[in-house]
């Protein structure tokens, strides 16, 4: 391959981790978080979604660049730049939001099964995380997880994309106006910091820095537009998906005055299509969305523990494997307890608890893209102002949702 522009077969070749990334962002708190956004505010919150994944593309392909330059995965960057202390301790809060937010993906799974077969969610969940365990035990998982994800994704944006279709399309009007940044209320800036809790968490890209290590990409990924187009398709997946969900519930559950309080109230999306075939349909978008992140979450969350103690963490690595199972189990042992009662609020919270880790992994890829090491590859002022302005925002979240957690405000 030459630095000139790759072609569209060399990019689904070449590209993988940002849609890996993609599938366990899109859980089913990212759906339902969706769904309340355009069920409350109609097209209102457009510019919200666009600006969360504009956040998250910056960072992705800073990362990915130094990944490339340096060799090394942002924690190793970490540990070898910054001390042994501090990886360990990004390491663990990258772990302890994948566990929060695995409680979500198991109820999720489980109430997808519900609505398909009428099992009981607690047996759904389990079912779900079993078929996640023989993927994570199986051979060649990166190739096998890579697949299964782009499959995920396909179903996710075709269901959500014939409802919008048979709804008669979104106003276009609704939509101009929805790209002016605006907060109607309080509820509105607690619902957008859930959701960029879940697309725009800092430790999906830590993660995908591992992945793209697997994936073997050299300097010339760098220049020939490699990178840019994994940033391209796996943050524009989450987007196209949250967007379609959005639109959906604005032209037909916004009308209806129809507020989602738990996530079967989303079967209102596809009534119009397919009547009371409604559930069936949800269960199908929904299985994809919260298995594909039950399985990818729990990955992550074993990958970056051990890169946060300084070990080498792959897919294939015995290690990752027992710490994956151990994250499901632990997921779905919080879920038992804690129940499904209120699934909306759990999967809310889940995704507050996931965005507490990123202003500390934020200001380290900062640190890492400016150092001497990257050589031409150092951050451009125009980027490091890019950075520093998304940084500066999950630093605010950060600071609401401890206040919010402490019931200051």
């Amino acid at each position: 391959m030459t630095n000139g522009k790759i072609s569209a077969k060399e990019i689904l070749s070449k590209t993988g981790p940002g849609i890996i990334m993609a599938a366990a962002a899109v859980g089913t708190g990212t759906i339902t978080t969706s769904a309340i956004l355009g069920a409350r505010y109609e097209y209102g919150m457009i510019w919200m979604v666009i600006l969360a994944l504009l956040m998250r593309g910056i960072y992705m392909r800073s990362a990915y660049t130094a990944q490339v330059v340096l060799g090394m995965p942002v924690l190793d960057c970490i540990q070898a730049y910054y001390g042994k202390v501090l990886c360990a301790i990004a390491g663990f809060v990258c772990a302890f939001g994948c566990v929060a937010y695995e409680v979500g993906n198991f109820s999720g799974t489980g109430i997808s099964l519900n609505l398909l077969f009428g099992l009981d969610w607690k047996i759904g969940g389990v079912i779900m995380s079993l078929v996640c365990v023989v993927f994570i035990f199986g051979k060649s998982v990166y190739k096998r997880v890579e697949k299964g994800m782009k499959v995920c994704v396909f179903l996710m944006v075709l269901g959500f994309l014939i409802a919008l279709i048979f709804a008669g399309g979104p106003s276009v009007t609704g939509m101009a106006k929805g790209l002016v940044p605006n907060l109607p209320d309080t509820n509105a800036l607690f619902t957008t910091l859930a959701f960029i809790g879940s697309c725009a968490a800092i430790s999906g890209v830590v993660y995908g820095t591992h992945l793209s290590k697997e994936k073997k990409w050299a300097e010339e990924d760098i220049t020939n537009g490699t990178l840019l187009w994994d940033v391209i398709l796996g943050a524009g997946s989450i987007a196209l998906i949250v967007i379609l969900v959005l639109l959906t519930s604005a032209k037909i559950l916004y009308p209806q005055g129809i507020m989602v309080s738990e996530v079967r109230d989303l079967t209102g999306l596809f009534q119009t299509i397919v009547g009371g075939a409604a559930p069936y349909l949800l269960g199908i978008c929904l299985l994809a969305a919260s298995t594909s992140s039950l399985l990818v979450s729990a990955q992550m969350g074993a990958t970056l523990l051990l890169a946060g103690f300084g070990r080498e963490a792959k897919m294939e690595d015995k290690d990752v494997k027992l710490l994956s199972l151990a994250i499901l189990v632990l997921g779905a042992l919080t879920a038992f307890i804690f129940g499904s009662s209120s699934p909306t609020q759990v999967l809310l919270v889940a995704n507050v608890c996931a965005v507490i880790n990123a202003p500390l992994l934020a200001i380290l890829i900062i640190m890492i893209v400016n150092r001497k090491e990257m050589g031409k590859y150092k951050s451009s002022t125009a980027n490091n102002i890019a950075l520093g302005i998304c940084c500066a925002a999950l630093l605010a979240v950060t600071v609401y949702n401890l206040l919010k957690l402490l019931k200051v405000i």
